[in-house]
């Protein structure tokens, strides 16, 4: 038997339906669309930072490369390790050091965070290869940071040389 209300208590039935199906969808089209942003937002911030650090290395070569055609063969490694570390400028997530002889020696006066502890020269020493740069993370105090570590040769100077930039990336993301 039906009753008067028993035809809009289903229709009713197939509307929530549908609604809820929408919104269902909606959500899901909401989520996937966040999660999309957040990955491609984090992705070019990794680029990004990847990008500052090679942009490091290449200036401390055109510092080399100047000082080597103003001083000519008479540059030593450590007037150029100074003549880099007073000319940097680090930004707020960036540091800077520079060693000589697998020590290190010189760092800008302010910097986001030190690199000289001896953790972090430990596995700057461990990172390093003679005649090439390397990007790698360091562990520092329980984070991974982004760093370059370039290897040094002058040729008028046997003194070994590193130079290090770091970019603290995840204070960027917080």
């Amino acid at each position: 038997m039906k009753g008067p209300f028993t035809q809009d208590l289903s229709s009713r039935s197939v509307r929530v339906r549908i609604l809820s199906t929408m919104l269902a969808f909606i959500a899901g089209g909401l989520l996937i669309a966040g999660f999309v942003s957040y990955y491609v937002q984090f992705t070019v911030l990794d680029d990004r930072v990847n990008a500052e650090l090679l942009q490091e290395v290449n200036e401390f070569q055109r510092i080399a490369e100047l000082r080597q055609s103003d001083v000519g063969e008479d540059e030593s490694t450590e007037d150029l390790m100074r003549a880099a570390i007073e000319s940097a400028v680090p930004g707020e997530h960036e540091s800077f050091l520079a060693f000589l002889d697998d020590r290190p020696q010189f760092k800008p006066q302010e910097q986001a965070f030190e690199l000289d502890k001896p953790e972090t020269v430990e596995q700057i020493l461990g990172t390093h290869a003679p005649g090439s740069t390397i990007f790698t993370d360091l562990e520092i105090n329980g984070e991974a940071v982004p760093a370059a570590v370039a290897s040094v040769d002058l040729y008028s100077d046997d003194t070994p040389g590193i130079f290090v930039a770091a970019n603290r990336i995840q204070s960027q993301r917080d």
